[in-house]
């Protein structure tokens, strides 16, 4: 191979050296080198420009033309169908004639070898290229875009919700086909605020970021989410680092858990809650008892226990029937619950006993008040349809011990209260009914 000669001469660019040092170095280095000089003949080039190009021997001597090169690699489809391959060779001298700026391009050669040239212009007026072969570097970029391209696959075939975010802006970079149903498309989601719109309550969002940013493990963390479409739903969410298109982002899984959730608040409030009149139940009652209590105590406060039985229950069941029976339980739910405070808890504890949790008094005066304005309600008839049932209710006080109710032991325990207040419903029932009696205990 020529690519130059061992001829003297003054060269037109500029170039330090004669052109046997010139050919002799470039031929050693690693990536395509052609040289030409301003009326586009060759100067010099290497064997690694011949081997990228498959150009013969005899189209790269010394003062060769530029245009047999271009037409050789246009006949080829070098650069795609070319009509007409003068005026396409021509073209080509003339942007080279016009350029200023370096130019940079890849190109993919027929066999699948990819190359970048760089062109410079010399000052001398000439052109020096630097063919560079990245192959390699082309096919990792294809394989690794074919692997995104497959779990981008991956990730919108799943049932589940997935979001990628890109975590300094929290913008979203993607959402699968169920996380578009669930939050709404990528587009309409993104928000350069630093956090995803689509959490419903933004202080806990961030409080998830802050750990996920600190390195710890967020995992099934239950976080109310906005509906595209109005209202909110709950989401099981996970979040883990991914690198999503050579960017490192977060991956977030969205589960709908709504119905689940409302399921699991459905058998709390059966757990603690009487079916029948919705009050608290038994053991609710008791757990609200055991806290009035102690709160009385720390804060010298006092309360009291009203113990409730209703009189007539059993003649309403055995005349009327069940269904008239638990209605007149839901209707003495109701009446008790309007003649309670806010703060006091009313509940039902079985049958047709009920209790009432009353704290902070200011005097004791105030339970026989509520307790005497629960009798005069509950006996009102009770109407359903056609029929009409009348019930009373005897009721025994038992307060909390404090230092302001005479007589009070002061560590008296929960237990013994309710005792005591159950001891004096029933001497209300035997002093004739529909009265209030206080616990002497």
């Amino acid at each position: 191979m020529d690519c130059g000669s061992n001829r003297k001469e003054s060269l037109p660019i500029d170039i330090d050296g004669n052109l046997v040092l010139l050919q002799e170095g470039i031929q050693q280095l690693h990536v395509g080198v052609s040289i030409f000089d301003a009326n586009f003949s060759l100067v010099a080039c290497n064997r690694r420009y011949l081997e990228i190009f498959d150009l013969p021997e005899e189209m790269v001597k010394f003062g060769a033309k530029l245009t047999p090169i271009l037409k050789l690699l246009a006949k080829r489809g070098e650069y795609g169908p070319v009509a007409d391959i003068d005026g396409f060779a021509n073209n080509i001298l003339d942007a080279l004639r016009k350029m200023e700026e370096p130019v940079t391009y890849e190109r993919c050669r027929e066999g699948g070898l990819y190359f970048e040239a760089n062109t410079k212009r010399l000052k001398s007026g000439g052109y020096i290229t630097i063919h560079t072969d990245i192959t390699e570097r082309k096919l990792a970029e294809k394989a690794i875009k074919e692997k995104e391209e497959h779990l981008r696959s991956i990730l919108e075939a799943s049932p589940i919700g997935v979001a990628v975010m890109q975590p300094s802006t929290g913008q979203i970079l993607f959402c699968n086909h169920r996380a578009s149903e669930m939050i709404g498309p990528a587009s309409s989601v993104s928000d350069l605020a630093q956090e995803p719109c689509f959490f419903a309550d933004a202080g806990r969002w961030r409080e998830i970021m802050f750990a996920y940013e600190q390195g710890k493990d967020v995992r099934d963390v239950e976080i109310e989410v906005r509906a595209p479409h109005g209202g909110t739903f709950w989401a099981l969410t996970t979040l883990e680092p991914i690198v999503f298109y050579g960017q490192q982002a977060v991956l977030i899984w969205f589960y709908d858990i709504t119905e689940q959730r409302r399921i699991r608040e459905q058998m709390a409030r059966m757990a603690y809650h009487d079916s029948l009149t919705n009050l608290p139940n038994r053991r609710m009652f008791e757990e609200s008892l055991h806290r009035a209590m102690a709160r009385a105590k720390r804060l010298n406060a006092q309360g009291a226990l009203l113990f409730l039985d209703l009189d007539g229950f059993k003649r309403v069941n055995d005349t009327f029937g069940h269904e008239m029976g638990d209605h007149v339980l839901r209707e003495t739910a109701r009446r008790i619950l309007l003649c309670v405070r806010a703060q006091d808890t009313a509940a039902r504890l079985g049958g047709d006993e009920f209790a009432v949790v009353m704290e902070d008094l200011l005097n004791s005066k105030d339970a026989i008040t509520v307790a005497n304005r629960i009798i005069s309600s509950v006996s009102e008839p009770v109407k359903n349809q056609q029929q009409s049932a009348n019930i009373g209710v005897s009721i025994g006080v038992a307060f909390f011990p404090s230092a302001q109710v005479e007589g009070c032991e002061s560590d008296i325990a929960p237990d013994a209260l309710i005792q005591g207040a159950d001891n004096a419903m029933y001497q209300a029932k035997q002093a004739g009914k529909g009265t209030v009696r206080v616990s002497e205990a």
